[in-house]
């Protein structure tokens, strides 16, 4: 015997239908938990020790709304995995909302297995407090490093026909996430780069403090410090606020230091800059100009071209066309 998962269906007049049961505890689970404050896996425990149940089914009742979202790491449009390295973890912690993650700092999020991070719920004593906390506790996090579906998810709370209960299985397809909410806010990124300024830096070459683009760069509109969070990897600097996280390039400074230092090297390894699907690419021994693409990437429906640094043979391609690959991953190598 074990605890399973029914499922069912409710009509607008009350009624409901069975559709099946999973002899198993479902992904979904912790918000039944949250909604009648039951342990479920402690019965499941309890039910294969061959222990009785002591619950009769008048003695479960509901005791809060609960609502779940399952945050991925996957594309928010093309919903395809993504990939990468975890450069930070930042969390929300509150009495009514409830993580479950095994998430940490520098944790590779690898391809080869389902791409969920986290599922997070939110009790409320109504299905719209329920709603507003998720959306809140959502914006609250910071995944640097991963591109997610927590602008899906956010999207999806604040669609009219689910905030009124009146969505369906084809909601989210008559309703995609708009384009100009997966853009940078210029705002956020005036932010991120001065905070970017003010960081200390190990290098004291590397260091943007006390260095500045235009006299009035402090007089545009930015956002509260607090809102944004910044990580660096490398050359890049993952830019996050109200959950959502992009990449923007470290510092002009240190771009044009490492294009100086391939311009000169007489071989170069060509990583994806960001996770992404591989589109095209040259044959290994083909001849390459500078500036030539040998690879080219699709993410976030935009092609990105990795082109060679100098005149030379591609001695190595290391991706084929189809390949979904995450930031950093070696694609090919070019030799003078």
């Amino acid at each position: 015997m074990n605890a399973a998962t029914a499922e069912f269906l409710i009509a607008p007049d009350g009624s409901w239908y069975f559709l099946e049961l999973n002899a198993r505890l479902q992904v979904e689970h912790p918000a039944t938990e949250l909604a009648f404050g039951i342990d479920l896996v402690a019965w499941q425990l309890r039910i294969a020790r061959g222990e009785h149940l002591t619950l009769a089914q008048s003695d479960i009742r509901p005791i809060a709304h609960a609502i779940e979202a399952r945050v991925y790491a996957e594309d928010p449009v093309a919903m395809l995995p993504t990939g990468g390295r975890l450069l930070d973890v930042h969390l929300p912690s509150s009495g009514e909302i409830r993580i479950d993650h095994a998430l940490s700092a520098g944790s590779e999020i690898s391809l080869a297995y389902d791409p969920m991070l986290a599922k997070v719920l939110v009790a409320a004593p109504s299905r719209e407090a329920a709603r507003t906390g998720l959306i809140a506790a959502l914006e609250a996090m910071a995944l640097p490093g991963v591109v997610t579906n927590i602008p899906l998810l956010l999207h999806a709370l604040r669609i009219p026909s689910f905030v009124d209960m009146l969505h369906h299985t084809g909601t989210l397809e008559a309703t995609p996430v708009p384009a100009e909410a997966l853009e940078l806010p210029e705002d956020v990124a005036r932010t991120a780069r001065s905070l970017q300024m003010a960081a200390p830096a190990d290098d004291p070459f590397a260091s943007l403090a006390g260095w500045r683009a235009s006299s009035d760069q402090g007089a545009l509109p930015q956002v509260p410090a607090d809102e944004v969070r910044i990580a660096h990897a490398g050359d890049v600097m993952w830019v996050t606020w109200r959950g959502q996280s992009w990449e923007l390039p470290r510092s002009p400074i240190a771009a044009h230091h490492h294009a100086d230092e391939a311009l000169h090297a007489d071989r170069a390894t060509l990583t994806a800059p960001m996770p992404g699907t591989v589109i095209t690419t040259v044959p290994a021994g083909t001849h390459v100009t500078a500036g030539e693409a040998v690879v080219v990437l699709e993410a976030m429906k935009m092609e990105n071209s990795i082109a060679a640094p100098f005149d030379g043979i591609v001695e190595q391609v290391s991706c084929s066309v189809g390949d979904l690959v995450t930031r950093g991953a070696v694609l090919a190598e070019v030799s003078r």
